[in-house]
């Protein structure tokens, strides 16, 4: 990733999704529609992060409404692990 601009929102989406879960172990609580929001953009935006969630709704998986706490949690991670990954990290 070699335009300056693309590190800094990769690094502001990584900083996002980090603070929704933190939040969620210190606290237990979840702003669901957050969550779920920050998932659907960087889906929409990122082929990569597109194709990974796609290829896990294959095997099946419940919409993100539908899906507990936990699972919100582990796809802000995942997203997290991708985007560090574009960052050389």
């Amino acid at each position: 990733m070699s335009n300056p601009i693309d590190k800094i929102n990769t690094v502001q989406d990584i900083n996002d999704r980090k603070e929704i879960i933190n939040h969620f172990r210190l606290t237990g609580y979840i702003d669901r529609n957050d969550a779920i929001n920050k998932i659907v953009s960087l889906r929409s935006k990122d082929s990569n992060i597109l194709a990974v969630a796609t290829a896990e709704q294959i095997s099946g998986s419940v919409p993100l409404s539908d899906a507990p706490n936990e699972a919100l949690i582990n796809e802000l991670q995942k997203q997290i692990d991708l985007l560090a990954l574009k960052l050389g990290n």
